[in-house]
């Protein structure tokens, strides 16, 4: 079911690439990506009608990390378009007040789900069979799919809600401080490589060389080292925190990725010592 999955979420991301490169504009573009989604999503509504849950862990695991992978990019582009479709044609200031104005319905957001919100800030899981089990899920039909059928459960889509709002956030923030400094934040030239790796790889990296202190002598944080990886390598992380306190309650391996680095490096060195 995993492999299914991530292969479905590796078409998406791709879908929504592709659609930021075709689209005219700011607003064509997240109505393009919002398609994308939706098409996504009827896939994997439909795969989910055949599967079963035997497994509490792998339930948990579909409705508080899968699901909401997809449903965040869902919530994110519907809230784009939105905010995009409606933007004020007036003045700078006018444009400011307004994107000032939705930036505070996200902070009230946050405050109202207090509880999920640091729940999923500090990676607990101790109440993961409560809050993301399927006794708590319904089957429904959604308008935005017509006949398509969602799965949902209250705190899986909160917690799709938390994310999205976490990233329209950002882009509130950036497009005021882009008004207001008459500087385009997006003007820099885009690396072209991809990070083709798994995104608790690259966390795990990014915490590894802060923990080195390989970046200016020790003195950047890990958020400005994840930011810089995720330009260099075009990809988006999302919550790195609740990531790495993931890794870090693990049992047993604990850095699977830099065991494996380190493995891979050592096996290229035998094989050329071999030459």
């Amino acid at each position: 079911m995993e492999e299914y999955i991530k292969a479905l979420h590796d078409k998406m991301k791709e879908s929504i690439r592709i659609s930021s490169l075709t689209a005219a504009n700011g607003i064509q573009s997240a109505h393009a990506s919002l398609e994308a989604v939706r098409e996504i999503l009827s896939e994997l509504y439909t795969f989910m009608d055949t599967q079963d849950f035997f497994d509490k862990e792998i339930e948990v695991r579909f409705y508080k990390e899968l699901l909401p992978q997809f449903r965040s990019e869902q919530f994110y582009y519907e809230d784009l378009v939105f905010i995009e479709t409606n933007r004020p044609l007036g003045t700078k200031k006018q444009t400011i007040r307004y994107f000032s104005g939705l930036l505070k319905e996200k902070e009230l957001f946050f405050r109202r789900n207090n509880f999920l919100y640091r729940y999923y800030c500090l990676g607990r899981n101790d109440l993961d069979e409560e809050l993301f089990s399927k006794k708590e899920t319904q089957l429904f039909r959604s308008p935005l799919f017509g006949t398509e059928k969602e799965y949902l459960s209250d705190c899986s889509t909160t917690l799709s809600l938390i994310m999205a709002n976490e990233r329209i956030s950002a882009f509130l923030k950036k497009s005021i401080r882009e008004l207001e400094t008459g500087k385009n934040e997006t003007s820099v030239p885009k690396s072209h490589m991809l990070w083709t790796d798994s995104k608790a790889a690259l966390i795990e990296l990014a915490y590894a060389l802060h923990s080195r202190g390989s970046v200016n002598q020790g003195k950047s944080d890990v958020k400005s080292i994840i930011q810089i990886l995720e330009e260099t390598f075009n990809v988006e992380t999302g919550n790195f925190y609740r990531t790495f306190q993931s890794m870090r309650i693990r049992k047993k391996n604990r850095t699977v990725y830099l065991d494996n680095l380190k493995d891979s490096l050592e096996k290229r060195m035998d094989e050329a010592d071999m030459e």
